[in-house]
Formats: C-alpha cells, structure tokens, sequence
C-alpha cells in the first residue's frame, strides 16, 4: 500500500482503490478520504482488511483492490468511555480530539464516538519543462505553493439488540463534515534562447466543503457451525461542494502586466444512495472450503450542478459554454456467488457475478438546452 503526493491510495502500484469502513464505501474524493482516514481514531480500529483479489461479493468495479477497516464494538458491560487529545507542531500544526462512549447491559448495547482534527499544510511544487521546437527549446518553469487548512469532524452513534447468542439487531448512524480552504499561488516563467519570454502569475482559490450522513439498518444471524446471515438495509447521503476562483496575470519580457484572466466557479453535488443487500456464507467442510452467495440491489440520485462566471471589464458574466446542471438516476440490481478453498497453502476461488443497471441522465445549460 502507498500514497502518492496528492493523496491516491494504490496497492501494488495500481490506483483505484475502494476503502470501505465496516463493508461500507466512502464516496469521497482522494483529498476528503486522506483527513477523514487522519481524523478517525486509531483506538477505534479494530482491525484492517487487505483484499487484492476481491471476491465476487464485492461490487464489479475494476478497483485494484480494496481496504476494509473494520471497527471495534465494546464487549465490556456496564457504562464506559474515554477521550483523547493530541497536538502535534512541526513546520505547521495537526490536532485531534476523541470521545468515545459506551453502555452495556443485558442484551442491549449504546455507542457515541466523536472525532475532530484540525491541520495546516503547506506543499511547494517545482515543475520544469523543456519543448523542442524549430524554432530552438522552450523552457516552462512553474513554481507553486499549495496552502491547505483541514477542519473534520465524525460522529457514530447507535444501538445493538440481541436477540439470543445466535441472532441480533443493529440501528447506526454515521455523520461526517469536513471543509479545506485552499489557496495555491503560482508562477510560471517562458524562456527561450536563454531569455525570459513572459510570465503567468495565478493565483488559485478554493473552498472545499462536504458533509455526509448515513443511517443502516442490520440483521445478523451466526450458529456454532459457521452458517452466517447478515442482512441490511442503508441511506446515504453525500453533499459536496466546492467554490473557487483563478486569477491569471500575464506579463511580458519586460515584466509589465499584458493581460489577465478571472474566472469563477461554483459546483455542487448531492447524493442519495438507498441499499438492500442480504449476504450468506457456510463452510463446505467435505470439501474443506467456504461458500457465500448473496443479493443488493441499489438505488442512486445524484444532481451536479455547475455554476461558472468570467470577468468581462469590471463586471463577471455567466459562462454559458461550462454552466450546466446535471442530473443522474441508476438502479442496479445484483446476485453473486462465491466458493473459496485453501490445499497445501495455496488459495483459490471461483466466483460468478450477475448485474443488471438502469440509468438515465440529464444535463442542462444555461439556456435550458437538454
């Protein structure tokens, strides 16, 4: 597993990997993932999952692989909790708070957890290009300075009934917030034969926001013999948004300002996503291995609306050619099944996934054109 430097997970190299919290994906991108996996509590893990060869449970996305982190659920009766607090100062800042409460008796167990980290980060960026051309070699020497500043914020709540050893019921409720103001000024320099041609100065400006809820609803049977049953049924719902602005200075040989540029967009995303799923697995002990089959059937909406303005003179002016408002349904319904089976060390398994997907998506613009 490794990170790159603008926060991507890969395993084994290959991007695209699908994190998932308790079987769960995080519908995030690769900068909200990083500080949401930083603000998660470390005491709150209790283990993680490595899986490089998916099975044929998991969703046919092409991912290189995917990172399951399970959490733990206190065992320990009566009324219990603790908190933790950190500060960490190098060149910039990072601080975390942890809260975690829990109540256990008889057959009913209650749960809080509340995390927030604040951090401050600063990356500079040196990127220099040579183009050959007939006219001799182009150099483009770009420096930047990308300012970061990470606010967020988890809560877990909810409540475990059960029912008997073999059997319980389970209500969750996950919430999340986040914001990252961003700021990333720039230059870059055009030389050829040695000189200085012009110059870009830019200075890009972000407002990253988004919040996330998510409400499960589960069933879970086990027996001694290994047979398992998990049912459950989840909403989700994903805002996103983000507010920016980029302004662009040219200058000449000289360095005398010939010219600018300065546009504006606003984009916002909401998601609502609504999961049935049903899982079974067994152990096959006449053949030492293990089967699992199951069933999901999913239902998304989401709405992307872009809003994107250019200064004209002194005044800003709606960009018709960008501007759009899109919407988006799916319906995807799937069944799997899956045997696994380990002989003299050596794995394998055989998997078979059918799925069905409707969708329809509709973008407009400005002028109402479909």
């Amino acid at each position: 597993i490794s990170i790159t430097g603008d926060e991507v997970i890969n395993m084994s190299g290959k991007p695209g990997v699908t994190v998932l919290v308790d079987g769960k994906p995080l519908q995030m991108e690769s900068r909200e993932l990083s500080q949401y996996l930083r603000a998660l509590p470390g005491a709150a893990i209790d283990k993680i999952e490595i899986i490089s060869n998916p099975s044929a449970r998991y969703d046919a996305q092409g991912n290189a692989g995917i990172i399951n982190i399970r959490l733990k659920k206190n065992k320990v009766k009566g009324t219990n909790g603790n908190l933790s607090l950190s500060y960490t100062q190098q060149q910039h800042y990072r601080s975390n708070a942890n809260l975690g409460l829990n109540h256990r008796r008889n057959r009913l167990n209650l749960f809080l957890q509340l995390a927030s980290s604040h951090n401050l980060q600063h990356t500079r960026g040196y990127v220099n290009r040579r183009l050959a051309g007939a006219n001799g070699e182009t150099i483009l020497d770009n420096k930047t300075i990308d300012k970061d500043k990470f606010d967020t914020r988890i809560l877990r709540t909810g409540i475990d009934f059960y029912k008997s050893k073999k059997s319980s019921f389970g209500l969750l409720f996950n919430g999340g917030y986040g914001r990252n103001p961003f700021n990333s000024p720039g230059s870059t320099a055009v030389s050829s034969n040695g000189s200085i041609d012009s110059t870009l100065q830019t200075s890009n400006n972000n407002y990253f926001k988004n919040a996330r809820n998510a409400l499960n609803l589960n069933y879970t049977f086990e027996d001694s013999t290994g047979h398992r049953l998990e049912a459950n049924a989840d909403y989700t719902g994903f805002q996103n948004s983000n507010r920016m602005s980029l302004n662009t200075l040219y200058l000449n040989r000289l360095n005398e300002p010939n010219g600018s540029t300065d546009e504006r967009q606003f984009l916002q995303t909401n998601i609502r996503l609504y999961t049935l799923k049903a899982d079974y697995s067994r152990p096959i002990k006449k053949w030492k291995a293990a089967m699992e089959a199951g069933w999901k059937s999913t239902w998304v909406e989401t709405a992307n609306n872009l809003a994107a303005a250019i200064a004209t003179g002194t005044r800003m002016k709606p960009d018709t050619a960008r501007s759009n408002n899109f919407l988006y349904r799916e319906t995807i319904q799937a069944a799997y099944v899956n045997v696994k089976r380990t002989q003299h060390a050596i794995e394998w398994q055989l998997g078979l996934r059918a799925e069905y997907s409707a969708l329809k998506g509709i973008s407009t613009d400005l002028r109402g054109n479909k």
